[in-house]
C-alpha cells in the first residue's frame, strides 16, 4: 500500500501539492493555521503562485501535529456517491440520499410494498417496460460513546 501511495504521488505531484495548498488555505482562512512555538507559517509567491509554507520553528526539534480535521478545516459536505451527501458534524453524521431511475424499485423503500420494477408496455407489444422510481432518504447517526451509536432513518 505504501508503494501504491508513493507511485500515486510520483504520477500526480502537482495535483497533490495543489490539493495540499487548497487545504492549507482553507485552514488558514478558518484561523486554524498560523505560526506557533512549534511551527512557522508563511505565505510566499513561488512561480507566480501563492504558496503557504509550513516549517518547524525550531530546527533541533520535530513536532508531529495531531488535530481533528473537522475542527481545522470545518465540516465538509462531501458527495460520496452521485445523489448522496455525507455531512459530519462533531461526532455525529447526517446522510442525505436521492435515487432516481428505471427498474430500481427493489433497491428502494416502496410504500406500496410491491417493489414493481417493470410493467407491460401499452399497445399490442408483449414486452415489459421498466418503471421509473424516485427514492429519498435522510438518516442521522448519533455518537453516544466509543462503542455505541444510534441511528434514525427516514426513507
Amino acid at each position: 500500500m505504501t508503494t501504491d501511495l508513493g507511485n500515486a504521488f510520483l504520477a500526480q505531484q502537482s495535483e497533490l501539492m495543489d490539493a495540499v495548498q487548497r487545504m492549507r488555505k482553507k485552514a488558514q482562512d478558518a484561523g486554524n493555521l498560523k505560526s506557533t512555538e512549534q511551527q512557522k507559517v508563511e505565505t510566499k509567491v513561488v512561480e507566480s503562485k501563492q504558496v503557504i509554507a509550513v516549517q518547524q520553528a525550531n530546527l533541533e526539534v520535530v513536532y508531529v501535529p495531531t488535530y481533528n480535521p473537522t475542527v481545522v478545516y470545518g465540516p465538509p459536505v462531501t458527495r460520496t456517491l452521485p445523489g448522496c451527501w455525507f455531512i459530519p458534524f462533531d461526532r455525529d453524521n447526517l446522510i442525505l440520499a436521492v435515487a432516481f431511475g428505471h427498474g430500481i424499485s427493489r433497491y428502494l423503500q416502496d410504500t406500496s410494498g410491491l417493489g414493481i420494477d417493470a410493467e407491460p408496455a401499452s399497445g399490442a407489444n408483449t414486452h415489459l417496460v421498466a418503471t421509473p422510481a424516485l427514492g429519498v432518504e435522510a438518516s442521522y447517526q448519533h455518537y453516544w460513546f466509543k462503542r455505541l451509536r444510534s441511528s434514525a432513518i427516514y426513507s
